[in-house]
C-alpha cells in the first residue's frame, strides 16, 4: 500500500526509509535530486544528401535517471545500522519499484524505478553521526505517474434492429453490435497506457478511443469467467492471466494511449452478453 507523504517528502518503495522525514534521528536530509525534469528526448537526425538541413525523428523521451544526494543523520553508535537500512531499502530489485514524491498543492506521484547505485565515504562526520550518501535510481518508463484508478463498463442490452456506427470490417450482419463507453481523464501532460481487462461472456470484443480513432479488436470467444487482459504499454494480451492471446488481434494492432484530457473509451462486441471492460490507468506526466 503507497504511503501518505507531506509535502517535499520522498521514499522509495511502500515501506521503505522516509527522506525529508521528521527532524528526529535518524533524519535523512535530501540536499539535491537530479532527473525530475523531463527527460532528453530521443532524437535520430538525418542529413539531407542534396539539400540544405535535415530532419530530426523527436517524438520520444528516454529512459529517466534520478540522483539522490543527502545527509544521513543519527546518533554516533546507531548510524551504521541505519545504514544497513538504507542499503535494504536501495539493493538490487527484480521489478520496478516505485518513488514517491509529494509537491505543496499537489497530489502525490511516483515513478518507476529500480536502484543502480548506493554510495557513501567514511569521513570525519562519521564521528558526528552524519553521513553523506548517494543514491541513484533509473527509471525505463520515464513518466511520472499519479495513483491507479480502476473504472468499469458492462455490455449494455441490443439497441435493436440497424447497423452500429462507426463500422467495423469484416462486417457481420448476423447481430448487432452493442457497447458501452467510459469519459476517461488524463490529468497529466504526456500520453498514458492503460491495462483493459475484459471479463467474459463476450464474443469479438473491441476496445475503441473514440477521442482519437483507434482501436484493438480480437476474434475470439470469451466464456463467462474468462478474462482477457491487454496491457497497452506492453504490447501483451493474455487469456487468464497466462496465455497469450495476442495472435487474436485483428488487422494492424493500434496500441492506443490515453491522451492528456479526456478520452471517450467505447467496449462493444457483436453479442449482447453479460461481459464487461476494466480500465486501470494512471494519469502521467513528463
Amino acid at each position: 500500500m503507497a504511503p501518505t507523504l507531506n509535502d517535499l517528502t520522498f521514499q522509495y518503495t511502500d515501506t521503505g526509509m522516509l527522506l525529508n522525514g521528521p527532524a528526529t534521528p535518524p533524519f535523512i536530509d535530501v540536499l539535491t535530486i537530479t532527473g525530475l525534469d523531463m527527460p532528453d528526448v530521443k532524437s535520430n537526425e538525418v542529413s539531407y544528401a542534396e539539400a540544405d538541413g535535415g530532419y530530426t525523428d523527436a517524438r520520444f523521451l528516454s529512459a529517466r535517471t534520478i540522483g539522490i544526494q543527502a545527509n544521513v543523520y543519527d546518533a554516533v553508535n546507531n548510524i551504521d545500522a541505519t545504514l544497513d537500512l538504507l542499503k535494504a531499502n536501495f539493493g538490487p530489485q527484480l521489478a520496478d519499484q516505485p518513488f514517491y514524491l509529494k509537491y505543496p498543492n499537489q497530489a502525490q506521484r511516483f515513478i518507476n524505478c529500480k536502484p543502480i547505485q548506493f554510495k557513501y565515504d567514511y569521513d570525519q562526520g562519521r564521528r558526528l553521526g552524519i553521513m553523506p550518501i548517494n543514491v541513484v535510481l533509473y527509471a525505463g518508463d520515464p513518466r511520472v505517474y499519479s495513483p491507479e484508478i480502476l473504472v468499469s463498463t458492462p455490455l449494455p442490452a441490443p439497441s435493436g434492429a440497424g447497423l452500429a456506427f462507426p463500422l467495423v470490417f469484416p462486417l457481420d450482419f448476423g447481430a448487432a453490435s452493442t457497447g458501452g463507453t467510459l469519459e476517461i481523464v488524463n490529468l497529466g501532460n504526456h500520453k498514458t497506457y492503460p491495462i483493459f481487462v475484459i471479463h467474459g461472456p463476450a464474443t469479438n470484443p473491441i476496445v475503441r478511443n473514440n477521442t482519437t480513432g483507434e482501436q484493438v479488436q480480437f476474434n475470439l470467444v470469451l466464456a463467462a469467467g474468462d478474462t482477457l487482459t491487454i496491457d497497452m504499454r506492453l504490447h501483451s494480451v493474455l487469456l487468464n492471466g497466462t496465455a497469450s492471446r495476442r495472435g487474436t488481434v485483428l488487422g494492424v494492432p493500434q496500441w492506443f494511449g490515453l491522451q492528456p484530457g479526456n478520452n471517450e473509451i467505447q467496449f462493444s462486441a457483436t453479442t449482447s452478453a453479460a461481459g464487461t471492460l476494466d480500465v486501470r490507468y494512471k494519469s502521467a506526466w513528463r
